[in-house]
């Protein structure tokens, strides 16, 4: 059985999006909103001013892998698919409190840091059209 990293939360989602969005405020953030599916939270979507650009940002928080493995008896603590959502965005929230620190140090951009998440078209993330492409646009060149 793993000891999950934050297993033992008891944050809701709505508090740790609240978190995040102030956490990102300090960072040119323009618009802060969450993204809801089923009625439920799954994810926020925000913008950050980048130059004269508004660059959109969706970070879905994909927590039904954790409990998965929950219900495989792989963790301690985690007992139903509220725990494993609040366990889930309080990962995300620790992420991006330590992908800041380095924009803060100048270690990366924060464009950089959101890159993957940054909404390209119809909505979807680069990394959503990465995967839908087989992952064209990462070839290494011969």
């Amino acid at each position: 059985m793993k000891t999950i990293y934050m297993e033992t939360t008891k944050k809701e989602p709505e508090e740790t999006s609240a978190e995040i969005a102030k956490l990102l405020k300090t960072y040119k953030l323009s618009r802060f909103m969450n993204d809801y599916q089923d009625g439920e939270i799954s994810g926020c979507v925000f913008t950050i001013k980048v130059g004269e650009k508004n660059v959109p940002v969706r970070m879905p928080i994909r927590w039904t892998a954790l409990w998965e493995m929950a219900r495989r008896g792989e963790t301690k603590y985690i007992r139903d698919e509220a725990q494993a959502r609040r366990v889930a965005w309080r990962q995300a929230l620790r992420w991006v409190e330590a992908q800041l620190a380095m924009v803060d140090i100048a270690m990366v951009d924060i464009v950089e840091v959101f890159l993957p998440y940054m909404m390209i078209d119809s909505g979807r993330t680069l990394y959503e059209r990465l995967v839908e492409n087989d992952m064209q646009l990462l070839e290494a060149p011969r």
